[in-house]
């Protein structure tokens, strides 16, 4: 009988859940011939190596969060520019006018925002007062 996952060869073998989009599951299931004993040890295995794989891909991006020759892109906003990490230092140094320039551009933004909000708070201020003024005009 056949399942989703796996086959069930009759009522007393065990459920095998093979993962049909896993072509290594696949061909461990397929080179066992129903044989219960050799697809266990296989699939104990399979799950041996699939945790040894895991443990190089950590191992492998631990490295790679502290390595020196990693490209990484400048930390200033708008610069861009990529590089190995073992060379931020020079790049920091050597760009400094043009990120200053960056920074510049992003101070005058800012305070263009900021005088912006300002206005809009004095105006609405302004108009409230406007309003309490007509309306106690109103009142005497």
């Amino acid at each position: 009988m056949q399942s989703k996952h796996g086959v069930v060869v009759d009522q007393t073998s065990l459920l095998v859940m093979v993962p049909s989009h896993i072509p290594q599951c696949v061909k461990i299931f397929n080179e066992t011939n129903l044989d219960e004993k050799k697809l266990c040890d296989a699939l104990a295995q399979a799950v041996m190596q699939c945790q040894d794989l895991k443990d190089k891909r950590s191992r492998v991006a631990f490295h790679l969060s502290s390595s020196p020759l990693k490209i990484v892109t400048c930390k200033v906003k708008g610069c861009n520019l990529m590089f190995q990490r073992a060379i931020m230092e020079v790049h920091m140094v050597s760009c400094a006018l043009s990120h200053s320039v960056l920074y510049e551009g992003k101070i005058r933004r800012l305070r263009l925002q900021l005088s912006s909000q300002k206005l809009r708070k004095k105006k609405s201020v302004e108009d409230w007062e406007k309003w309490w003024q007509s309306y106690m005009s109103c009142q005497n």
